[in-house]
């Protein structure tokens, strides 16, 4: 007596692994935005401490952290940068203690935190302060970015000042590959946070002056000093450090990457390096000065489409980012 073989045909196979693929097709997608869901979240957890730290700072200093500890000059007239003679630690580095990074903190020698130090080391020239900056501090790393794939260099601070023929403050960028430490540069801990530094800083321009943000050279902001209000004013943001759809050509160090102006917008296809962006689909997170954190949509703002009247969106990213120039209202079409 035979026996029946049971299975499956070829037509059948393939209808079974036709089937299999289309659901997988269907699926992979469905992951993906999981997946770039729970990053945002951790993201904006990462800037919600962000947002804790610097008022524990507040409440325990007196001010907010500096943006950057620069040069002693006046923003209005200086055409160049001062380097020597300060330590140019960033607003990150200040905050250290807040968020359980105590350890980090107290490896760094205290003159690149003392405001009245009068001849500070740069911090990547002493040896203790590099070290430290080379820590991997978790909380300033967005998931979705990838800081340490940077092909050109690490930002190491910027500086902002004012020039006569110009509408707005300029600024200079420092990298690592100008700096005596560049062959070790890449051993510096990431960020992909920095804080906002207004307009275009801090001047005395009639225009920059009045968008200054809350963290600028040396500065000593007070909460109750932000007249827009803390809900309406911006104080950390996302940076790429340049391309958000190839590979990125700079990436902050957290240990100097204290601040950067919105000057320049924000876009949603190649970003410069001192543009506010982000990897996430059509936003940036922001921390609030009230602690909260919202999304702020990108791409309308671009500084590269600024031609003829200044577009509304730009400008209310602007008031949004100054913490006294009066603009409390025109948020609505940015913030989601």
């Amino acid at each position: 007596m035979s026996r029946r073989r049971v299975g499956f045909t070829l037509i059948e196979l393939l209808v079974v692994i036709a089937i299999i693929a289309i659901l997988i097709g269907l699926l992979l997608p469905a992951v993906q935005k999981v997946r770039e869901a729970a990053a945002r979240m951790t993201c904006q957890n990462n800037m919600k401490q962000l947002g804790l730290a610097a008022h524990n700072y507040e409440s325990a200093n007196g001010y907010l952290p500096p943006g950057w500890m620069g040069p002693r000059v006046n923003e209005s007239t200086s055409t160049g940068v001062i380097v020597t003679g300060n330590s140019l630690v960033g607003s990150l580095a200040f905050l250290l203690p807040q968020m359980e990074q105590e350890n980090i903190y107290r490896a760094i020698p205290p003159v690149m935190f003392d405001f009245n130090a009068t001849a500070a080391p740069n911090w990547w020239t002493n040896t203790a302060a590099f070290t430290a900056g080379t820590a991997r501090v978790k909380t300033f790393l967005c998931p979705s970015d990838s800081p340490e794939t940077a092909t050109k260099g690490i930002g190491i601070f910027t500086h902002f000042f004012n020039l006569p023929v110009s509408p707005y403050p300029l600024g200079v960028f420092y990298v690592a590959p100008n700096l005596p430490v560049a062959s070790t540069a890449g051993q510096l801990g990431r960020t992909s946070y920095t804080g906002v530094a207004g307009g275009a800083g801090r001047g005395t321009h009639p225009v920059g002056s009045t968008l200054e943000g809350v963290f600028t050279n040396r500065s000593k902001t007070v909460l109750n000093a932000i007249s827009d209000g803390t809900s309406n004013t911006l104080i950390f943001g996302e940076m790429t450090g340049g391309e958000t759809t190839a590979p990125k050509e700079y990436s902050g160090a957290w240990m100097g990457y204290g601040a950067v102006p919105t000057v320049g917008g924000m876009s949603d296809a190649k970003a410069a390096w001192f543009q506010f962006n982000s990897k996430h689909t059509g936003v940036v997170n922001f921390t609030f000065g009230d602690g909260s954190v919202r999304t702020v949509r990108k791409g309308s703002t671009d500084y590269q489409k600024l031609t003829g009247p200044l577009p509304a969106d730009w400008l209310a990213f602007q008031y949004l980012a100054g913490m006294r120039d009066g603009q409390v209202n025109p948020s609505g079409t940015l913030i989601n």
